[in-house]
């Protein structure tokens, strides 16, 4: 939650990094992980990952999580927005009723390890990077990240949404507050 004493562009997202296959000494990917992202709409981006505004349907498209589906199925297919963002890097636009409603993002899941995870929010959509530019970083016990070593489901308003006059807004004035709740839930 937030307040303001001056108007203030605010949108504010969790970057945790997730891969349910553990991090071990010989780290796996999350390209074997199987996720479902619970709408038919993303946002394309331009060659600098920024939205371009438009809204687009996932269907027969390498970004189509609308039915579970392996990461790493088509994250090489040659396809232009893949090849902007070196893979997912893209805001899916979430179905709900009521803004202040818990819903139903993601669904991401091993395959063999039997490790779910949902993540629900109140936000109106969910940002998902697939660790496109990890390399080189030093994690638990000293072991490097590699790309798509672990991923990451944003719950945020769409990026650039000041720009974007049609997408909802992201000002929030003095005396209004701001509140978002987002659940990872492992099962």
């Amino acid at each position: 939650s937030a307040t303001t004493g001056k108007p203030t562009v605010l949108n504010l997202t969790q970057h945790s990094y997730f891969n349910l296959g553990g991090y071990t000494k010989r780290p796996e990917t999350i390209l074997d992980h199987n996720l479902t992202i619970h709408t038919n709409f993303f946002l394309p981006v331009n060659n600098n990952v920024i939205p371009t505004g438009e809204t687009a349907l996932v269907l027969n498209t390498p970004l189509d999580f609308s039915k579970p589906f392996k990461i790493g199925e088509r994250i090489f297919d040659n396809d232009q927005q893949l090849k902007y963002g070196n893979g997912y890097d893209h805001s899916y636009v979430l179905k709900k009723e009521n803004s202040n409603d818990l819903h139903l993002a993601a669904t991401l899941e091993h395959p063999t390890r039997h490790i779910n995870m949902q993540t629900f929010t109140t936000e109106p959509s969910v940002h998902f990077y697939s660790g496109n530019f990890l390399n080189g970083g030093v994690g638990k016990n000293g072991v490097p990240f590699k790309v798509h070593a672990a991923l990451c489901l944003e719950t945020q308003h769409a990026g650039d949404s000041p720009n974007k006059p049609h997408f909802p807004s992201t000002l929030l004035e003095p005396g209004e507050q701001f509140s978002s709740t987002t659940v990872y839930k492992f099962y």
